[in-house]
Order: structure tokens, then sequence, then C-alpha cells
């Protein structure tokens, strides 16, 4: 089944995606929650990330909340079914803010941890730091906040645990180790190869034959992934994960 970890990693694997153009309100998000008005631009999509976020694992907002583009409308329904709560946060929660104190939701995130007293979590459409709209910042960033701004949490307990897991891919073969390592400034079809493997994993990657900074970082990545050894190289047990390990992205 779907758990909150499955919430967790969909919603880092948005991190750093942007509104385009800048400024617009225009993201993938809004096509593929399918907005039940005519116009999918110029609205702030917060909730739509959080709702996009959740339709990945197989948990549908759309059917128990009316309209869930809207921050408050999300918060009026958890606080009428049970599942508001305004402590000892659960990560795969979802966090409501207020800005100026007026006890209506402007903002939603999903909460991943507790950090030296503040709150993090992975939130949509918002700055990257304090400076900027934190409600309509245009971006999806991870962002520690105080308490002081927090109105509370909706507890997501049963809705995840009900999930239907992804169907997982198959598990392929890998094809024949080229027998010598690969790492940053090999060339050529190897390194293409590789490249080529993680794009159709679903990873962001230049397919251009050249193992520079931007490839390691992805090795790096998929190592920390899959719990390799992570060396940014790649030897016999990475080459051979590329092809045999499931597909999570």
């Amino acid at each position: 089944m779907a758990t909150r970890t499955d919430v967790l990693t969909v919603a880092a694997s948005q991190l750093g995606v942007t509104e385009d153009p800048p400024g617009s309100n225009r993201v993938r998000y809004w096509p593929e929650v399918g907005q039940p008005i005519g116009s999918t631009s110029g609205w702030a999509w917060c909730a739509a990330f959080v709702t996009w976020v959740l339709l990945q694992v197989g948990v549908d907002l759309r059917k128990p909340v009316p309209w869930p583009y809207q921050c408050q409308r999300i918060m009026l329904w958890a606080r009428a079914t049970g599942r508001w709560k305004t402590s000892d946060p659960t990560p795969g929660d979802l966090v409501l803010y207020c800005w100026d104190g007026s006890g209506r939701a402007a903002h939603i995130g999903i909460h991943e941890r507790i950090v030296d007293g503040l709150y993090q979590a992975i939130e949509g459409n918002t700055s990257p730091t304090n400076v900027g709209s934190q409600s309509n910042g245009g971006g999806v960033y991870r962002r520690i906040r105080s308490r002081t701004v927090i109105l509370g949490w909706v507890d997501m307990a049963g809705m995840l645990e009900a999930a239907p897991a992804p169907t997982p891919a198959p598990v392929t073969s890998a094809p024949v180790y080229p027998g010598q390592l690969t790492r940053r400034g090999s060339v050529g079809p190897r390194v293409r190869t590789i490249q080529q493997r993680l794009k159709d994993r679903g990873w962001r990657i230049t397919v251009d034959g050249v193992y520079g900074p931007a490839t390691e970082a992805v090795i790096r990545a998929f190592q920390r992934e899959k719990r390799l050894g992570v060396d940014g190289v790649v030897g016999p047990r990475t080459w051979a994960a590329l092809w045999t390990t499931p597909i999570t992205r």
C-alpha cells in the first residue's frame, strides 16, 4: 500500500519546478488535477500541487473535499471530519499556514519533519527564501518555518494506508557490464548508454555522452536512492542496478 514515504518521495521529486512563464501560475499540475474552471492560468497552485502529489500515490483528494484548490476548503474539511490537529504532525500530513493572524488558511504544504523546533515541509507555489511571496512564489521548494505561522495539520492516517500502491515496473536484465569504471571525465557511447538509461527511468539528464558534474550528481542521487555506495562512479553494482532495480520515478 502507498505510504507516507511514497508521498514525500513524489513531492521531493518536484523540488525546483517553477512556473512557465514566471509569474503566470502555469504549471504541469493544473491540467493533471483538472481545475474545474475554464482557465488554468492566474490561480495560485499550492493546493493543486498537494492534490497532484496525492494523486500520484492513489489518493484522490477531489473526492472527499469539495473543490480542493483552496487551502481554506481543505482546512474546513479536515475540521469537519476529525482530521484536524494542532500538534504532533507526522511526516506526510498536510500543513496549513496563515501569515496575517486572521486564522484563514493562505498556504499549504506537505510536512516532512521537525528541525530544532521548526517545521520543515515541501511546498508548491512558494519562494525559496523569506524574500518574495510565500503563498504565490512560483516554485516548489523545501521550507522550514516557525510554529507561529502554522494553523495546524491534516492527519492523513487511513487515507494513505487505503491508497493502492503504484504498480512496480517490471525488472529487466542488465546488458553486459563494459568492464571498466565510468566516472567524471569519461566520454563516448558507454556514457551515453548510462545517461539514456537514467532518462528512461525518469531522471532529468542530458544525453550527450559526456560524464560531467551533472551526470555525476544524478548517479549519486540514484545510488543513494538504491542504497548503493555513493561515489558517483558507475561500477558493476551501479551498472546492474540501472536495469534491475524497480523504477520509482
